[in-house]
């Protein structure tokens, strides 16, 4: 099953991210490292994506 929701994060949520995915998706999320973007959860820079 493919998921489509992708979230940005910054390290300092990056566990919250996982969390989230986690409970909303009832599985473990793929995570990259990415060099651009703006983090889901607040406005620093995004570290990683978590998703599918």
């Amino acid at each position: 099953m493919a998921l489509d929701k992708n979230m940005l994060c910054c390290q300092q949520h990056v566990d919250v991210a996982i969390d989230d995915y986690i409970n909303e998706y009832e599985t473990f999320p793929n995570m990259d490292k990415v060099e651009s973007g703006k983090c889901d959860y607040c406005e620093n820079k995004a570290e990683y994506v978590i998703g599918n």
